[in-house]
Parts: C-alpha cells; sequence; structure tokens
C-alpha cells in the first residue's frame, strides 16, 4: 500500500498484501487484504492480520488450534478482521484448511509370544487416512500410516514401557494427536484360579512381581470371550485376590492384568489368558 499527504490530511491506495496467520495450524495458506481504503492516524505502519473467524470459532494469530468439523467449519474462504499498530482496520478473506476431528484414545492388544500389538480406535468425520506413532517412554516416536481403523505394531520387546498414539489426516490438514495409551509388554506368571473359601468366591494368585508398581486387576467372565461378571483390583506386592459375589457351583473365567508406574504414568499390562475356577 502508499501512503501520501500530511499527517492531517492522508489518503490510503490499497495493494493486494499477502499474509501469513503464525502458527494457526487450520489457516496456513496465504491471506490477502481485499479491502481499498483503512483509517490512518499519521504513522506508516503495516496492518497485520490479528484473527481469522471460522464459522463459530474465531483463530488469534500465533496460537495453535485444533477445530474440529462439529465445530460448524468448512473448507473454503473466511472472514478476518485486520488491525495494525497505526490503528488500520480493514476485513481481509482468508483460505484456509479444516483439522478432522481428534480420535479418542486407540484401544491396544498386544501379543508377547509375536512381539506385536494391534492399535484400534474410532473413525472420525473428515479422516482420509489416519498416523500412528509409538515409542518406548522418553524415547523417538516411529510413525506409520493406516488407512483403516487398525493397525498391528511390530518389533515390540518384552517387559518394556509403550506410548501409542493416533491422529486423523485429511489432505494436507492433520488432527491433533489423542491421547497416548500406555502399554507394558509384560504379563502375570504362574496364574491360577480356585474355589474360594466362603459362599460364592473364587480365589485367583500369581507370581509375585515388584515391577508391577501399579498392582493388578482381576477380570471374571462368564464365559470366554464373554461379557464381564465382575472384577477387583490388587495393590501392588500382592500376589492372590478373592473374588466374591458370585453364583455358588457356576464356573467362572479369570484373567488378570498387571500395572507399572513410571514418572506418574500408569502402563497396562498385557492381559494373561483365561483360568477356569468354579465358585464355591
Amino acid at each position: 500500500y502508499k501512503v501520501a499527504g500530511d499527517a492531517n490530511h492522508a489518503d490510503v491506495e490499497a495493494k493486494s498484501v499477502e499474509a501469513t496467520i503464525a502458527k494457526a495450524s487450520i489457516a496456513k495458506a496465504k491471506v490477502k487484504l481485499a479491502t481499498t481504503s483503512y483509517v490512518y492516524d499519521g504513522k506508516a505502519k503495516k496492518p497485520a492480520v490479528k484473527s481469522v473467524a471460522l464459522g463459530d470459532v474465531t483463530l488469534k494469530a500465533g496460537t495453535d488450534y485444533s477445530v474440529a468439523y462439529k465445530a460448524n467449519v468448512n473448507p473454503g474462504t473466511a472472514t478476518a478482521t485486520v488491525t495494525g499498530e497505526g490503528n488500520y482496520e480493514g476485513i481481509v478473506t482468508a483460505t484456509f484448511l479444516v483439522m478432522p476431528t481428534r480420535v479418542a484414545k486407540p484401544t491396544i492388544a498386544a501379543n508377547l509370544s509375536k512381539g506385536t500389538a494391534k492399535v484400534s480406535w474410532k473413525a472420525v468425520k473428515g479422516a482420509k487416512s489416519y498416523q500412528v506413532q509409538w515409542r518406548k517412554a522418553g524415547g523417538k516416536w516411529t510413525t506409520k500410516t493406516a488407512e483403516g481403523t487398525s493397525l498391528t505394531v511390530k518389533g515390540l520387546k518384552k517387559s518394556a514401557l509403550y506410548q501409542i498414539r493416533v491422529r486423523a489426516v485429511a489432505g494436507k490438514a492433520n488432527g491433533a494427536w489423542s491421547k497416548a495409551s500406555c502399554l507394558w509388554t509384560k504379563s502375570v506368571s504362574k496364574l491360577k484360579a480356585a474355589a474360594g473359601k466362603s459362599k460364592g468366591s473364587v480365589k485367583v494368585s500369581w507370581k509375585a512381581d515388584k515391577a508391577a508398581t501399579g498392582g493388578f486387576e482381576v477380570f471374571v467372565y462368564a464365559k470366554k470371550g464373554g461379557k464381564l461378571v465382575a472384577s477387583k483390583k490388587a495393590k501392588a506386592g500382592a500376589t492372590s485376590v478373592t473374588v466374591k459375589g458370585l453364583k455358588s457351583g457356576k464356573k467362572y473365567y479369570v484373567r488378570v492384568r498387571p500395572y507399572s508406574v513410571k514418572s506418574g504414568t500408569t502402563y497396562s499390562g498385557v492381559l494373561s489368558g483365561y483360568r477356569a475356577a468354579t465358585a464355591k
């Protein structure tokens, strides 16, 4: 733009000016000034894009955002206000990318003998594909792309702590990463299940494990792969637990999962195989 005249009688000839929204991840495209005049206070200072209105959401320059389709935003153009230090004001049009919705925390099904883990998640609106990342706690991320809603991660080491997360991808727009699922590639050993001492109870026991600093959780099912009937937690250092309130004389199937805690984060161990027991 050009400025002519003195401080009391100034006029402005506006030309097309390109700018970017710094760090605004869904508005990285170029922004062009579209108006032909501005308010001028006598100081020649370049206008700066301060915000972009996207449907129900307003982005401020210099801030990261994760706006989903549910925010009533569609890909295309939007209106933005322009405010410079010298009281310039005007209107711009902005092209932008809409990020797909954030993926919910994924579920993990690990196979210790194969060193693999199947990572699954729910599909989200706007996603064309997904990226899965995993790493040992505190290490570097490894990234793979998935077209569907699951991916099998390979090469996992036994007794290691892993963090796994997923994000949706729509063209050049990447959604926010999901919350990480934290996996401990270890299970309990020498698991046993038998009738308890009291009526309607089952006693479950396993080998002591000092690494299970988060304790253990016992799951009781009416049949293999069936609906969960009961569950009970045991503190770190425990080697057995008695589950009560079951139907006397009925056969149940139990599984146990250990937990490890590191730097305040809890890592879920791998569910054991089933052990059958008839409640007393």
